[in-house]
């Protein structure tokens, strides 16, 4: 899978909590999340317990 996005109007109604959650519990926990992520959606992912394990430029 690639690529999970909210668009801006749905933006701060959970969906994208709930999207995320459905994606690791279908995963099962043989698979990671990796993200890339833009600087203005590091305060969501943090928010729901991720963290920065490497930055690449």
């Amino acid at each position: 899978m690639s690529d999970i996005c909210v668009d801006k109007s749905h933006r701060n109604s959970k969906i994208g909590k709930e999207l995320v959650r459905l994606t690791k519990e279908k995963a099962g926990n043989e698979c990671k999340l990796i993200l890339q992520l833009s600087e203005s959606a590091t305060g969501f992912y943090e928010s729901i317990g991720m963290e920065m394990i490497d930055r690449f430029l």
